[in-house]
């Protein structure tokens, strides 16, 4: 018989274990182990007797802080990355640049996406323009970038990008998530049972003539593994755990385990009939994808079915100058509606008018956002010849030259009037100033008679 090592461990004429690079070796029991402990986790391997994730365990995934090895289907915003690489948060979005006036910058948290990091691009006009990828002037910068996911005991505290520009900044809506395995760093971890295989029950033993043995596989919780107890009477008696004679005789297999999460993305189930070897059952088992996650066993339902997405924000103000509203309809994704958002620049000031009969109204080309409106400051200016159809009317006497008086004319028998050469304008209309002259002998066609 060949001696125990890390690609054969087991017990007492139990089928030799295949441990990998999960274990460096096989404890007293038989089972395949990592220095003094249990064997690694599936994307783990075992060095120097410790447990590591890394890119040659963990290819296709990333390294949680906690050691696990995070599979593509199970990441998020706040646990993402490949090839076995430290799993991060998707906040650091590529920087923001100008071109014009304007600033193109991105969303922040992105989406998790087979283990890369995709950002929403934004637009925003800068009224006061651009330079090295901001907006002059702006202090909220379209509030584009809202403080880190925060752990509050097992609760994830998720806030909402874009947030509210105010006059102190910006404001940032928030979501509170309970994890079902606690959360760390800002991020729910993973299940501790994700990997975890319970097939190396503890050895059995016997009492008289009855064979006390473990039903495996067992069950994950927590991350530990337990097994349910299985008691046989051997009807040609028990020595070293094993029945005498044929160790199977009156043995029923036929209370497979209850179903377990492989990971946290895979479901195994154990068939209701198992067969019995060494006096131990074993049941074959079916692996079925969760597509929304497993836990406790059970795969988790579509987090979005039966959510209907029509209930957008409240139109809002993106920056003191630009107004954001929302697309009725959203998107659902992991039970959180999404809506498309537009802004709108409060560059259209209502139309000029005539405020009254001798006032003209019109408004600042650039508004102001406020309590999701846009606003247009007033400017009213006076029109001394009336005001109509949104505009001043033009000086009646412009262009009028009074440069034609009336003839002069008698008053009476013996007082002449002549009128000025050059007389004024008023409404349009030109007057003359008068002069009268006394006629000492009569007054006759509007010139004075001459002396006898």
């Amino acid at each position: 018989m060949s001696a125990r090592g890390v690609s054969a461990c087991g017990a007492r004429g139990q089928a030799c274990a295949l441990c990998g690079i999960t274990a460096d070796g096989c404890n007293t029991q038989g089972e395949c182990a990592c220095g003094d402990g249990r064997a690694c986790a599936l994307g783990q391997r075992c060095v120097d007797g410790e447990c590591r994730c890394d890119g040659d365990s963990c290819p296709a995934g990333c390294c949680a802080s906690t050691g696990q090895c995070v599979a593509l289907a199970e990441q998020s915003e706040a646990l993402c990355g490949t090839d076995g690489a430290a799993c991060a948060g998707c906040t650091s979005p590529p920087a923001a640049t100008c071109s014009g006036s304007t600033r193109m910058a991105f969303q922040s948290p992105g989406l998790c996406n087979l283990g890369r990091c995709r950002y929403t691009p934004v637009e925003l006009s800068c009224a006061s323009g651009c330079d090295a990828g901001s907006c002059m002037g702006d202090v909220c910068q379209g509030c584009l970038a809202p403080p880190p996911f925060l752990c509050l005991g097992n609760v994830q505290r998720r806030f909402a990008s874009p947030g509210v520009c105010g006059a102190s900044g910006c404001a940032y809506g928030s979501s509170d998530t309970v994890c079902a395995y606690n959360c760390s760093a800002g991020a729910c971890l993973g299940d501790p049972c994700s990997g975890v295989m319970c097939t190396t029950p503890p050895p059995a033993s016997c009492s008289g003539s009855v064979r006390k043995g473990w039903v495996s596989p067992g069950a994950c919780r927590g991350g530990t593994c337990s097994y349910a107890p299985q008691e046989t009477t051997c009807a040609s008696g028990c020595a070293n755990g094993r029945c005498l004679g044929d160790a199977c005789q009156g043995i029923a297999c036929n209370t497979p385990p209850s179903a377990i999460c492989l990971n946290g993305s895979t479901r195994r189930a154990f068939r209701e009939a198992g067969t019995c070897s060494g006096g131990s059952c074993s049941y074959a088992f079916n692996d079925t994808g969760c597509a929304f996650g497993c836990v406790n066993g059970v795969c988790s339902s579509d987090p979005c079915s039966g959510v209907i997405c029509n209930a957008p924000p409240a139109a809002d103000c993106f920056d003191a100058s630009t107004r954001r509203t929302y697309n009725p309809v959203g998107t659902c994704v992991g039970s959180v509606c999404s809506y498309g958002q537009q802004t709108l620049r409060c560059n259209t000031p209502p139309a000029t008018t005539c405020l009254n009969a001798s006032t003209r109204r019109s408004y600042g080309a650039i508004g102001t956002c406020s309590g999701s409106s846009c606003s247009y400051a007033p400017v009213d200016v006076a029109c001394p010849f009336g005001c109509a159809n949104a505009a001043c009317n033009p000086d009646p006497c412009q262009g009028v030259t009074c440069t034609t008086p009336p003839a002069a004319t008698c008053v009476n028998a013996t007082t002449r009037r002549a009128y000025a050469p050059v007389g004024s304008c008023s409404g349009g209309m030109c007057s003359y100033a008068p002069t009268d002259t006394t006629c000492p002998y009569g007054c006759a066609s509007g010139v004075c008679i001459d002396p006898p």
